[in-house]
């Protein structure tokens, strides 16, 4: 067989400048033509991003998904503490939304491990498992070969939606209760999905110019009415409404390619370029896809993530280093960027190699990122670090706060103007969740996990994202790891209440 010719090279670095300013399943839709042709003219170039609320906050193999309900009657539970299926939603990194103090649910300050869904863990290597969106009554996961929705209330599948092969990737996001997913032999599908009813509204066909039946694996957003994928195949913005591509970098004349993408209130594509302005953040229309505005990164940096959509921020780093060295606030037109150093940081902050900058949170005003993990001061064994506070608006530190205990803190979400940080579980006490005031970082408890599977939640936590709905703490893993031992499955989510 012929081999296809060579993918042409990423153009060399240069200097960079400052410039301110449906698929096989019979049931599903047909699959509508996707592949990559002559962009649309290039729009008005702008400063930089208006500034908006604030917003959100491997290789695959066969898996099999079980539920494992654990050491609570649920129903009972909801009765005795009053936690009804409210509006209010809390949010984490892969989410976006508002809360709403009104329909909050009363909260349990001591709360148990109430269900796991678990999967069989791979005989070696690494399942990977991105996509963690949630609903008003469900958590939604994406598995290897299928996405199922679990009952907040019980953590009972309620509908499971298979894949037309095996997962490539998702969405961090949702957005207007939908969520994006590519999947397919080679990767070439991508499914918008409807995260209430658990079914397709469409999907395009992926096709890369160099290999028709392949299309490399990349990094998917969601807007209210947009969908973009980019990966080293192609990158692509659709429009969900009529579902006309109306970006597309296969002709672009000026060297440019989306590397990431990060949906919710706005999409924020980190783009490389030829020429002298190498590393670009682009802004698209959430509601038309159309390209609005770019900004040009300082002469030799890179842009490590997109941290937030709106506010814009972004994560920053030289050529040499692993992860984000400072965070920029990209302003409104005509104002400097913001920027916020990180002398005090974690040295792999952003350095994760999914487009998700973990631990960081933006919301209120504020960015929340965990410091410098450091011994803790009378026990060399255990490992601390605090939680520091950057103001939006100045890029100075707010406050810095520390664990109750011996312990290691990661941000999770913002509620009501103050932070949620996740103090981890050790092998012999539970984890707990702490309250910062977001204005003087004061800070109190908003609920602790027990002793009794301390062992489990520690294990859990080593691999996963922590997240925050309707009063519910979750454990989403974002990697299964092969099995140890005899252990043949694995959580995948994890619920505490």
């Amino acid at each position: 067989m012929s081999q296809p010719p060579p993918r042409p090279a990423m153009p060399p670095r240069p200097p960079h400048l400052w410039e301110g300013s449906p698929s096989a399943h019979p049931s599903h839709h047909p699959i509508a033509p996707g592949e990559f042709g002559p962009p649309p003219s290039p729009p008005p170039e702008f400063g930089p991003p208006p500034t908006g609320s604030p917003g959100p906050g491997g290789s695959t193999g066969p898996a099999r998904g079980r539920r494992r309900t654990v050491a609570l009657v649920l129903a009972a539970l909801l009765v005795v503490a009053g936690l009804g299926a409210g509006g209010w939603a809390l949010f984490g990194p892969s989410s976006t939304g508002d809360d709403e103090a009104a329909e909050r649910p009363p909260h349990r300050t001591r709360t148990e491990l109430a269900w796991s869904e678990d999967v069989e863990a791979p005989d070696e290597g690494v399942l990977a498992t991105p996509g963690t969106w949630f609903t008003d009554a469900h958590a939604v996961k994406a598995q290897a070969e299928r996405v199922v929705a679990l009952g907040l209330a019980d953590g009972e599948r309620d509908w499971s939606f298979p894949l037309d092969g095996t997962l490539c990737g998702t969405s961090l996001e949702s957005a207007a209760g939908r969520a994006a997913v590519q999947h397919g032999p080679g990767c070439t599908e991508l499914t918008l999905l409807d995260l209430d009813k658990g079914r397709e509204l469409w999907t395009r066909r992926l096709s890369d110019p160099f290999d028709p039946d392949r299309f490399e694996a990349g990094e998917l957003a969601v807007t209210r009415n947009t969908v973009a994928i980019s990966s080293v195949s192609g990158s692509a913005v659709y429009r969900i409404s009529d579902r006309k591509k109306v970006y597309d970098d296969g002709g672009t004349a000026d060297g440019c390619h989306p590397v990431g993408v990060r949906g919710g209130e706005a999409l924020v594509a980190r783009v490389q370029c030829g020429g002298a302005n190498a590393a670009q953040v682009w802004g698209f229309d959430p509601e038309t896809g159309e390209r609005a505005w770019k900004w040009k990164a300082p002469r030799g940096l890179d842009i490590a993530k997109i941290v937030a959509t709106s506010p814009a921020v972004v994560g920053m780093q030289t050529e040499s280093s692993d992860g984000a060295e400072f965070l920029m606030r990209l302003g409104d037109e005509g104002r400097e960027p913001v920027k916020m150093e990180m002398q005090r940081q974690n040295a792999y902050l952003c350095s994760n190699p999914t487009a998700l900058c973990t631990d960081v949170v933006v919301g209120d005003g504020a960015v929340y990122v965990p410091g410098e993990t450091h011994s803790s001061h009378g026990d060399g064994s255990a490992t601390v670090n605090e939680v520091i506070a950057y103001d939006l608006e100045t890029g100075e530190v707010k406050w810095s706060g520390e664990p109750e205990d011996k312990r290691e803190l990661a941000p999770v979400a913002t509620l009501d103007g103050d932070l949620i940080a996740y103090e981890k579980a050790t092998q012999e006490k539970g984890g707990a969740l702490l309250r910062f005031d977001g204005e003087t970082g004061e800070r109190s408890v908003y609920e602790r996990h027990p002793v009794a599977t301390s062992e489990r939640e520690s294990d859990m936590a080593d691999d996963a994202v922590p997240l925050l709905h309707q009063g519910m703490f979750f454990l989403a893993a974002e990697e299964i790891y092969g099995r140890d031992s005899a252990e043949e499955e694995k959580s995948l989510l994890a619920a505490f209440r």
